[in-house]
This record gives C-alpha cells, structure tokens and sequence, in this order.
C-alpha cells in the first residue's frame, strides 16, 4: 500500500514541474508593444495614398488586421490592410507607383534598410528590410476588381477595386539576453 502514496507524490511532482515550467515560460515571452516594433510598423497606414485615388461620391470600405505571435526568443508582428474603393479605370499603375514610392520613402525615413525587392507579375511588389533587431517585409498586390452590391451599375469610366497590402515584421532578442534565454529554455 506504500506504493500508492509514493506513485501519487510521483504525479503530483510531475504537474507542478510542468505546470511551473509552462508558468515560467509564460512569464517570459516577449510582449507585443513598441520597443519591439520598428518605426515603420507602428506608422504604416495606406490610406493618404489610397484617399488621392479614390473617386469622390462612391463606395469605400477598409479592413486592417493586426496580431503578434509571442514566443521568448522572438515575436512576430504582422498587419494587412485591404481598402475596396471605386476608383478610374485604367489608374492601377499609377496607383502601385504612388504605393512604391510612398512606402519607398517610409523605409528611407525611418531608417530601414533594404534587403531585398521583389516585382510581382500581377504588378505588386515586396520589399523586404532590416532595422537593428528587426526584420521584415512589406508587399503590395496588385488591385483586383471587387463586386460591389449596388443600386446602380458602376458609372462608365470607373472600377471597383480592392487591394492587399501585408506588413510583417519579426523582432529577435539583442544577442545579448538571448544567450542567457536559450541557455535557460535548452
């Protein structure tokens, strides 16, 4: 009957070592907030571009997703915006070269550095950067023409359009704290 207790004292043992362990490493991943954003992820938004192509008068609508994976080593950032306008037909081009340079510009301004770019066939694009302990990437799809619901067909010369635009980001602990860390989670 010694051997009950003993085997209930083992389990036992075994939850609180595990569930300890999962405590510890919940208190220490890394929170989302601004040390762990680049300048770019926290001031990224389309829309004073995308406002100039806009056709006064008709339908505009705009989804933005943001989120973050928080794990101790590193967190991963990611946003995307997905504005559905009318805009003239024919104006994509010229609404993607105002994008480029716009975000082109932004990574200049906050001190970004360029990696990588990449043209799409479709006409968008993606940038891909580093900034001291991050990295990440910004792409532009080409606008595609959305179905709207409407009362009265789309006047001539217009489109309904929406556009993707993804931002990812991934933060990584300085070099610094993250020996200490990994020695600690190995």
């Amino acid at each position: 009957m010694k051997l009950v207790p003993g085997v209930i004292s083992a389990l036992v043992l075994a939850w609180t070592a595990t569930f300890s362990w999962d405590e510890w490493v919940d208190n220490h991943r890394i929170m989302a907030g601004p040390d762990n954003e680049s300048s770019l992820y926290q001031s990224y938004d389309p829309e004073q571009i995308v406002k100039k192509f806009r056709f006064e008068g008709e339908s505009y609508s705009g989804g933005h997703g943001y989120g973050a994976t928080q794990l101790i080593q590193y967190i991963r950032h990611s946003q995307d915006f997905t504005p559905r306008f009318t805009m003239q037909a024919r104006r994509e081009r010229e609404l993607l070269n105002a994008l480029r340079k716009d975000i082109v510009f932004r990574l200049h301004i906050t001190g970004m550095t360029v990696v990588a770019s990449d043209d799409e066939a479709d006409g968008g694009f993606t940038y891909k950067y580093t900034s001291g302990d991050s990295s990440g990437s910004i792409s532009v799809h080409a606008p595609v023409h959305h179905v709207t619901v409407r009362r009265y067909p789309v006047p001539a010369g217009l489109d309904d359009v929406e556009l993707k635009i993804a931002l990812e980001e991934t933060w990584t602990r300085p070099a610094s704290e993250s020996k200490w860390w990994m020695s600690v989670v190995d």
